[in-house]
């Protein structure tokens, strides 16, 4: 561990552009608001994408020194070896090892890490890219798309997101503001234009929008 080091800034600018063979990859990535980050054996940074070095750098779940990446969280630093040491024993490319990174408040969704060996696709041997997907932004981008397919109002969709989470009814309606019975109310109107009838049926068609 290298914990006790002054951690650097990351900003994308200062690593040198994917491999070629990579540029689709990483401007994909940045397309679909996925980080990317290309790492060699050692977890130094090679390259990453911009949608990563924000990710990184804003949600101050990682820390960077000498080049080299990890998670701030002691568990998340052993779940990143193990990830690690899995991918490159692997002779050929296989299955991703995945982890989250979970934050300080049970209300919000984690950072799912997704590290695959580069395999072909890279020059260098041994190299690993790493997926960072924040779970809560991306189901934040669901909820806008499911508030304009289904015509759902401000208040409505205020009301969803708490809905799609994992609060009592008590703890929407006091962080809305509002009673238990208005909630109720607009979680009848959100259930029908849904065509939905239950909390989890709601989840299940939030995470099927793409």
């Amino acid at each position: 561990m290298f914990s006790s080091s002054k951690s650097e800034t990351l900003n994308a600018d200062r690593f040198v552009p994917p491999p070629r063979e990579m540029a689709v990859l990483f401007d994909t990535m940045d397309r679909l608001n996925r980080g990317v980050v290309l790492l060699n054996k050692d977890g130094v940074i090679e390259a990453v994408n911009s949608a990563a070095a924000d990710l990184i750098t804003n949600v101050n779940y990682f820390r960077i020194i000498a080049g080299r990446i990890e998670p701030v969280d002691v568990v998340a630093q052993k779940n990143f070896a193990r990830a690690m040491e899995k991918v490159i024993d692997q002779d050929e490319p296989s299955e991703p090892s995945e982890f989250v990174i979970r934050r300080e408040s049970e209300f919000l969704r984690p950072l799912h890490i997704e590290m695959v060996s580069a395999g072909q696709a890279s020059e260098a041997a041994n190299n690993t890219l790493m997926f960072i997907t924040d779970l809560e932004a991306d189901w934040s981008i669901k909820i806008l798309r499911a508030a304009r397919i289904f015509y759902l109002t401000e208040r409505e969709a205020s009301v969803l997101e708490h809905l799609a989470g994992t609060e009592t009814e008590q703890e929407i309606a006091n962080a809305l503001s509002i009673t238990q019975n208005t909630l109720r109310t607009h979680r009848k109107n959100i259930y029908a234009k849904l065509n939905v009838n239950s909390r989890l049926e709601l989840a299940i068609l939030l995470s099927r929008l793409t």
